[in-house]
């Protein structure tokens, strides 16, 4: 089983969203009944052993705050 998932965060509105990106990903926002995976999930789902990704296109400082890393 690939333990890695792959989100996209997003600044909407000044608020990070966190997109699902892979299967994996789409997967627990499926779960959740979310479009979006919120820091608690992200924690969340690193506890499960999980490693995250992050693929963006917007600055990283805004991630590091949330405790994502490139």
């Amino acid at each position: 089983m690939k333990t890695e998932i792959i989100v996209e965060p997003k600044k909407n509105y000044g608020e990070t969203r966190i997109y699902p990106k892979c299967d994996m990903a789409k997967g627990f926002a499926a779960l959740l009944n979310q479009t979006t995976l919120t820091p608690a999930n992200i924690q969340n789902i690193i506890r499960m052993g999980f490693t995250i990704r992050a693929e963006y296109t917007e600055p990283r400082d805004e991630l590091t705050m949330l405790g994502i890393q490139p």
